[in-house]
């Protein structure tokens, strides 16, 4: 039998510990894996668009009015538009939010955008190239230059 995880509402109507349901694990840094890395749940064992998107209505469905996608980190996730775009057609949310570590950010920005996306909230530990490679255990995104800053 499948293990259920009880789910509850604050005091404002936030759901609490939702972000758990749809989390990647492959964008792991220095807070949480050792040098010598951990097994990674696999694929199998994490949510599918369709159960995220099935969570998600079920909360909708509560009264839940914001839903943020967060860690490990959704901008890895492949179906991470397709999630957004479905959501964004559920009625009764009002928002969609990403916290990100800015990992595809580049990339991804104007389909985040397109797909229906309301809030970024990047999170990022140091501005400074070397810092962050320590930090989260790989290279450092290239920073924007005059030709694609801003866009």
């Amino acid at each position: 039998m499948a293990k259920t995880k009880e789910l509850s509402k604050d005091t404002r109507n936030k759901i609490v510990d939702l972000h758990q349901a749809g989390k990647t694990e492959s964008a792991i840094g220095q807070y949480c894996m050792p040098e010598e890395g951990v097994k990674l749940t696999p694929r199998a064992q994490l949510l599918s668009t369709s159960e995220v998107l099935t969570v998600a209505q079920l909360f909708v469905r509560e009264g839940v009015e914001k839903i943020r996608l967060t860690g490990g980190e959704p901008l890895i996730r492949p179906d991470v538009l397709d999630i957004i775009t479905e959501l964004r057609k559920l009625e009764g949310l009002k928002t969609i939010a990403v916290t990100t570590n800015g990992m595809n950010l580049a990339r991804l920005l104007p389909k985040l955008k397109d797909a229906g996306l309301d809030l970024l909230n990047i999170s990022l530990d140091t501005l400074v190239p070397a810092k962050f490679e320590f930090i989260v255990r790989r290279k450092a995104p290239l920073p924007a230059t005059g030709d694609n800053a801003g866009d």
